[in-house]
């Protein structure tokens, strides 16, 4: 991380920064469903926060593109990003459904400035950039977002929790699509979450923040299913591969 996330430069990629072939495995590119994450885990925790920078401000960068992406996609205010991105800044899910069909990329990428902030304690970052970044995750969320009419609870949807199947009840039918998987849940929880602490934090209390407030204490949150597993989706649903790798929720 230190030779390969500099200040002023671009982040650390999948390969790194040596990359020797013309065409690597995952395209050399930022997966944001996971991979990015996790190049920078430890960044805070090993006192290299100014390694963390060059990640913060690509995820600035993809600000921009993801409210083109949210308005002429979804027709939804605020900013997302899908599973993967590039030096273009690229934010439209694309691919699979099972690994394609993913809103949260950005959101997810945006807890990495309340992690800074946390160690950081830097006030100034956490109102000039960390916040704008909370919000507009947040307003994509408020419009994404719809109720189950079977709880009145809000969820994500139609999403994926990346990579995983489940049979159709009663069928064979192989399926990724559904509404409000754990995952989305659990993203969007935090999301909203860091938006109101951060707020809280720098004394700012308006429409928004009450309407994030309202969207949180009516967001569906995780279960736990009859044998004690936290559900990855919000039915009991049988899996296509038990103990699949992504254990993704």
């Amino acid at each position: 991380l230190i030779g390969s996330s500099r200040p002023g430069g671009l982040p650390s990629n999948l390969q790194g920064i040596w990359c020797k072939d013309l065409a690597p495995p995952w395209n050399s590119d930022y997966h944001i469903n996971i991979n990015l994450q996790m190049n920078y885990w430890l960044a805070e925790v090993a006192n290299l926060s100014e390694c963390h920078l060059p990640f913060m401000s690509y995820v600035e960068r993809l600000v921009s593109s993801g409210q083109k992406t949210a308005r002429d996609l979804y027709d939804c205010g605020g900013f997302l990003a899908g599973h993967a991105s590039d030096v273009w800044h690229g934010t439209v899910p694309y691919g699979k459904v099972q690994y394609g069909q993913f809103v949260v990329g950005g959101a997810w990428c945006a807890q990495h400035f309340m992690e800074h902030y946390r160690f950081t304690g830097d006030k100034e970052f956490l109102r000039q950039r960390a916040y704008p970044v909370f919000k507009e995750a947040s307003l994509f969320f408020l419009d994404w977002l719809v109720e189950d009419p079977k709880t009145g609870k809000l969820v994500s949807g139609p999403s994926t929790s990346p990579e995983n199947r489940f049979f159709a009840p009663g069928t064979e039918t192989r399926c990724n699509m559904t509404m409000g998987p754990s995952m989305d849940q659990q993203i969007i929880w935090e999301v909203f979450s860091n938006t109101l602490e951060s707020a809280q934090l720098l004394g700012i209390e308006d429409e928004f923040t009450r309407s994030v407030q309202k969207s949180l204490d009516q967001l569906a949150l995780t279960k736990i299913g009859s044998d004690g597993r936290l559900m990855e989706w919000t039915e009991e649903l049988e899996e296509e591969e038990p103990g699949h790798r992504h254990i993704s929720h």
